[in-house]
């Protein structure tokens, strides 16, 4: 079962089109900036009072409130950095999945286990939007949360580079957001990824846009996997690799 993305594609496209930015009309994250005033206990944008109102359902959270949250996950104390969820809750959602088509206590079953995701990877794009669509079919109004911080999410992703080029590459806080990012854009995965200098490079199916591949910068994330493997830098040789279907 595959969840359509509930955010318009020409919403995001009118003000995100990768087409339609222009040099220079980004800007990558601060995280120097960003590791010091979420750590700041006195700061408005302290890690642990933001992530409070995130997870309590706050819709009046602004789009820098939400950089902060977003790529301050790196430097939360307890965070999972790389999003990876328990192995519990995906095979129970997997075997749901496998049922076929969903009844309403199927939804029921599937908003548990996927929000047991979200509680250790919050901003997982395609957790959030899988919620959405949940409580969409159900009828519940909770839908307009996450797809309210759906949309401030991927904005906030693409304000970050234009995704063309290595210096340009979208800024993410875990991989799995490169490819629901490619849904957002209308563009399809092409088979293949190369981890390139600090940028993930999925190449594209082919588009009205021409566009051969999109960069995502994960030197963040980079940096994140080797202090927690203890090393103060770890050098990754580029790869390509093949994406069975």
């Amino acid at each position: 079962m595959i969840y359509r993305f509930v955010l318009s594609i020409c919403l995001i496209a009118a003000s995100c089109s990768l087409a339609a930015q222009q040099k220079g009309g980004y800007t990558a994250p601060d995280y120097k900036k960003i590791e010091k005033v979420t750590k700041d206990k006195n700061s408005i944008n302290y890690y642990p009072k933001l992530l409070s109102r995130y997870t309590g359902g706050d819709t009046t959270i602004t789009v820098s409130e939400m950089e902060m949250l977003y790529y301050g996950w790196f430097f939360c104390d307890s965070v999972a950095f790389m999003g990876i969820s328990t192995g519990g809750s995906r095979d129970s959602i997997n075997a749901i999945h496998k049922r076929g088509v969903a009844t309403n206590e199927d939804r029921r079953q599937l908003i548990k286990y996927y929000k047991e995701e979200l509680s250790s990877a919050p901003f997982k794009l395609g957790t959030i939007n899988a919620l959405a669509n949940l409580h969409e079919k159900l009828g519940d109004p909770k839908a307009e949360v996450y797809i309210h911080n759906l949309r401030m999410l991927c904005n906030l992703i693409l304000s970050t580079g234009d995704g063309l080029t290595l210096k340009s590459g979208f800024h993410v806080n875990n991989i799995s957001d490169e490819y629901s990012l490619l849904s957002v854009l209308g563009l399809e995965f092409g088979g293949e990824q190369s981890l390139i200098s600090d940028c993930d490079y999925l190449k594209v199916a082919e588009n009205d846009q021409h566009i051969k591949g999109i960069y995502f910068n994960v030197a963040q994330i980079l940096l994140q996997e080797s202090k927690a493997l203890g090393f103060d830098k770890l050098e990754l040789p580029s790869k390509k690799r093949e994406v069975g279907g």
